[in-house]
C-alpha cells in the first residue's frame, strides 16, 4: 500500500511542477488509487473518526508537531482531503525520505483520520483546488 500511496505522492507533485500533463487514463487511475487509499485506511485508522466542527492551517501544522513519531524517521507530512457527507474527511500522516508512510511496529501509520465540517481561509488556500498538501 505503501508503494501505492507514494506513486500517488509523486505523481501529485509531478503534476504540480509541471513535469506531467493530465489525460483520461490519469484520471481513472488516479480513481482506483483513492479507492484503494481509502479502503486501506478504513482497515487501519479508526472507523468512527472525531468531528471537528472547524480545522485551521494553525491546528494542523500543531498536529504534525506535537504528535511526530517517536523515531526520527519522518522527512515530510501529508494531509489529504476528501468530501465526507458531514464534510470533509482529513487524514494526516507522517513520511519517509522515500513518501513512505511513517509506520508503528504493527504496520499501521502515524497519523490521524478526521471529519472536518469547514477548513479555514489559510487551510482552503493552502489546498487550493488540490486534495492533496506536502509539509516539508
Amino acid at each position: 500500500m505503501t508503494d501505492i500511496l507514494s506513486g500517488a505522492i509523486t505523481f501529485v507533485k509531478d503534476l504540480c511542477l509541471g513535469k506531467r500533463k493530465v489525460g483520461l487514463d490519469d484520471l481513472e487511475k488516479a480513481q482506483k488509487v483513492a479507492r484503494e487509499i481509502n479502503d486501506w485506511l478504513h482497515k487501519i485508522l479508526p472507523l468512527d473518526p472525531e468531528v471537528i466542527p472547524l480545522m485551521t492551517y494553525s491546528d494542523a501544522m500543531k498536529y504534525f508537531v506535537l504528535s511526530k513519531p517517536p523515531e526520527t524517521s519522518f522527512k515530510r507530512a501529508a494531509i489529504l482531503i476528501q468530501p465526507h457527507p458531514q464534510g470533509r474527511l482529513l487524514l494526516q500522516v507522517f513520511l519517509d525520505d522515500r513518501d513512505d508512510l511513517v509506520c508503528k511496529p504493527d504496520g499501521s501509520p502515524y497519523g490521524r483520520r478526521l471529519i472536518v465540517t469547514a477548513l479555514d481561509e489559510e487551510l482552503r488556500s493552502a489546498f487550493g483546488d488540490k486534495q492533496l498538501l506536502i509539509v516539508e
